[in-house]
């Protein structure tokens, strides 16, 4: 038996050493080429793979781009201006336009009403003006009327019917209204919720003043209108008389009551129409 000495053991060492770096060496260059496609293989520098090696080709995924992102809500100013008050031109989505924004990635939705010539025009926005412009009237013609009933009852030492202060107080709160709507466009809150709730708050109030002039002027008995008929227009005196006078400033108050009721009737039409016009909408979601 051999004696094992420290210089036979390290040159044992050694050689398995070399031999295990050699091993490595081999089967990384072995790998790396294998790794390496067909491109880049050269058959004339390695024989040893040459004909073996097969890369199968596999095609690369085709590029999707994204879909972009979902639109974000349309201001609910012009959900109002566009679906509460146009939709007699068809349905809302004929009404929108889309316009570039100052960035790509926020869109958004303008008013627009194609013309028969591919134009623009703003009929839409006519119509809203229009209608807060009728209600304007109405309201303040009624809370002229009203002040200026109540200032003839107070010089007659006659006492004030409480549906002159109430319909002053509705008419104010139909301007303050009015008001509001705009104020929310210009800063664009408005929603469907508020007009239906402002709305039908309105419309009850006002049709109660309404019914009430209307019983004062069309009653069965002792009513304004009959009064009219048979102490004002009934008559015609003319000349530089107090009779042509009074006859005059009684004119006056019936036609006073009669455009009275009038701008109370359309005021209620109006209120109504936005009531529902709101709730459809709303409905729509």
């Amino acid at each position: 038996m051999s004696k094992i000495t420290v210089a036979g053991v390290r040159q044992n060492v050694a050689e398995l050493l070399e031999y295990s770096n050699e091993t490595k060496k081999r089967n990384f260059l072995e790998t790396v080429e294998l790794q390496i496609g067909l491109k880049n293989y050269d058959p004339q520098r390695d024989k040893r793979f040459s004909g073996t090696i097969k890369l199968p080709s596999v095609p690369r995924p085709k590029y999707e781009p994204p879909p972009p992102p979902p639109p974000p809500l349309r201001d609910v100013a012009d959900t109002l201006r566009i679906s509460l008050l146009y939709r007699t031109w068809g349905r809302q989505s004929d009404l929108l336009r889309r316009e570039p924004a100052e960035s790509p990635s926020t869109p958004t939705y303008t008013l627009r009403r194609p013309t028969k010539d591919g134009g623009i025009n703003s009929d839409g926005e006519r119509v809203l003006n229009i209608w807060m412009l009728i209600m304007l009237i109405s309201a303040c013609t009624i809370l002229g009327v009203m002040a200026t009933f109540i200032q003839i009852q107070q010089q007659l030492l006659l006492p004030v019917p409480w549906y002159f202060p109430y319909y002053i107080t509705v008419a104010s709160l139909a301007i303050f209204f009015v008001f509001v709507l705009l104020w929310l466009i210009y800063t664009r809150r408005l929603l469907p919720s508020i007009v239906m709730i402002g709305g039908f708050v309105l419309f009850v109030l006002w049709l109660v003043g309404l019914i009430v002039i209307s019983i004062q002027l069309w009653g069965p008995t002792g009513s304004v209108s009959s009064n009219c008929n048979l102490a004002v227009f009934s008559q015609n005196p003319t000349g530089q008389t107090l009779t042509t006078l009074a006859w005059l400033e009684q004119k006056s108050i019936c036609q006073s009551w009669q455009a009275m009721f009038a701008f109370a009737l359309v005021g209620a039409i109006f209120l109504l129409w936005i009531m529902v016009m709101a709730y459809q909408v709303f409905a729509d979601g």
